[in-house]
């Protein structure tokens, strides 16, 4: 296992570079859950309108007229906290080598502690299930110093493949 001074990732300064505001942080997020076309959550049609007035919902469906954004179906779904927070969640959360409490995320970005547990949770969430049907996080992931993964020869026999 390698230490902290051994992994390589981006660093805080470059995340702000690369998302220096929520609307570039929400267009992230839809270039990863919409690689083509943005499509309806609720009837997966891609004829979407998209130039809205809507305060909070950036896409209306034209064949079921519902209304959506990028956080439909994603562990960002009913949360009004803005999603660069979320992304700056995602990357304290695993760029840290066994994670962070919730009382130190609130401290970092700024928000309630009952926020950060959310945050928190619903990230721990995403290891196990996949975001919007793309598996983002690969491999072994660390929460709460469990390791989910692991090597085929190392799990007892009841539990091999």
């Amino acid at each position: 296992m390698l230490g902290q001074d051994h992994r390589k990732g981006i660093t805080l300064f470059e995340l702000q570079k690369m998302f220096p505001t929520n609307e570039e942080a929400k267009k992230w997020v839809a270039g990863i859950r919409w690689v083509d076309k943005v499509q309806c959550p609720k009837c997966s049609s891609d004829n979407i309108q998209t130039d809205v007035t809507h305060k909070t919902m950036d896409y209306r469906c034209r064949k079921c007229r519902k209304w959506f954004s990028v956080r439909m179906g994603t562990i960002m779904e009913n949360s009004r906290l803005p999603i660069l927070y979320w992304v700056y969640a995602v990357y304290i959360q695993t760029s840290s080598l066994k994670g962070m409490a919730s009382m130190k995320l609130y401290k970092e970005l700024g928000i309630t502690q009952k926020t950060a547990w959310f945050l928190s949770h619903r990230i721990r969430k995403a290891y196990q299930d996949s975001l919007g049907g793309l598996e983002i996080f690969v491999g072994p992931v660390e929460a709460d110093e469990t390791y989910m993964g692991g090597k085929e020869k190392n799990k007892y026999n009841k539990d091999k493949l």
